[in-house]
């Protein structure tokens, strides 16, 4: 190739070159070739920040998923506890082959096994584990004298309520603990029975001094 043609085949590379570079940089700016920043910016692809905090997230999702199947566990756990604890006390009551009454106030009312000999009055609610909210023992005597009770072999709380024979609440001894064995209670007076229920539960259940309770024989 002569020199005058190289010099023509050059000047026209420079020249188209030149006119490539315009078009295309008008092009970029016009939008419609994206550059990578461009490209990072308006989208698609995910950058290593985006990564992290997309990992991040899904942590966080993983945690509190795993903290609430946990707290459901939980819940689930603590209601077969305590529906398993309400069978095993009426399971431990309905055992009894002792003889029942249904003692009633005027707004409430406690089945109670009747302890009427020295056998039953001896052994009371000794060994009971658990005692319904509204059941109890009623201590039955053949005359009214003032009666001494303690918590021998006792598990649970209890309230000692003093009864006249005519069915007269005389008084309360409350929340008496298994601990305070060997201390002796005494009624305030004669009474013919005593009735033991939850510690608690005389309150609860309205039954206080001159309260008047009926009792009702109630069937096993």
């Amino acid at each position: 190739m002569k020199s005058s043609s190289i010099l023509m085949f050059f000047a026209w590379v420079i020249i188209g070159g030149g006119v490539l570079f315009f078009l295309a940089n008008k092009l970029i700016n016009d939008g419609q070739i994206p550059t990578w920043q461009k490209y990072s910016a308006d989208n698609p692809i995910a950058t290593s920040t985006d990564l992290e905090n997309s990992l991040k997230e899904l942590l966080a999702t993983s945690t509190e998923l795993t903290t609430s199947s946990t707290s459901s566990t939980t819940n689930s756990n603590q209601l077969i506890s305590t529906t398993t604890q309400s069978i095993a006390e009426s399971a431990e009551f309905l055992a009894s082959s002792l003889s029942r009454t249904t003692i009633k106030t005027a707004s409430s009312s406690i089945i109670a096994l009747i302890a009427d000999n020295d056998v039953t009055q001896e052994k009371g609610l000794g060994g009971f584990k658990a005692l319904g909210d509204k059941e109890g023992m009623l201590f039955v005597f053949e005359t009214p004298e003032v009666q001494g009770f303690w918590m021998k072999d006792t598990l649970i709380p209890l309230d000692m309520i003093w009864i006249d024979e005519n069915k007269n609440v005389v008084g309360v001894s409350a929340n008496i603990l298994p601990s305070t064995f060997p201390e002796i209670f005494y009624s305030p007076s004669p009474v013919k029975y005593v009735l033991e229920i939850n510690a608690g539960s005389a309150k609860k259940l309205g039954i206080a001094s001159s309260t008047k309770l009926q009792f009702v024989p109630a069937s096993h």
